[in-house]
């Protein structure tokens, strides 16, 4: 339903059955092999607390939004509704991220440079 729709709206989109053939792949496997350029759409929130989904996101710069709704149709009405918003926060956040998309707005969750910071890869500078 919710591929379909999208590409009602003239959207490319490519399911994770469509891309790698199973059902079954595991977040941690799929996640390295998304090709740069692509966005992945999900409402597992959950991946942002999984430490190795989330670390794979960010090191191999997977761009995702998170689609927020209590129903598959708030989620796909959520989305299509924000496409203009989806559409600038993709032109202003070339590094990997994770974001939500609710009703009225697209928000940040996780940028690069934060999870870079949380993980200890860059320390804050000291001030001179």
């Amino acid at each position: 339903m919710f591929p379909r729709r999208l590409r009602e709206h003239g959207l490319k989109v490519a399911t994770l059955f469509e891309t790698f053939h199973q059902y079954d792949t595991k977040d941690r496997d799929w996640l390295p092999r998304i090709p740069r350029g692509w966005v992945v759409l999900t409402a597992d929130y959950k991946m942002r607390y999984r430490e190795r989904e989330r670390d794979a996101i960010m090191e191999n710069g997977v761009r995702m939004f998170i689609l927020r709704g209590h129903l598959h149709t708030q989620r796909i009405a959520n989305f299509l509704g924000n496409l203009h918003h989806v559409e600038r926060f993709l032109r202003t956040h070339e590094e990997a991220f994770m974001a939500k998309v609710y009703r009225d707005r697209v928000e940040m969750w996780l940028s690069h440079a934060d999870w870079r910071r949380n993980v200890g890869l860059d320390e804050p500078t000291a001030p001179s």
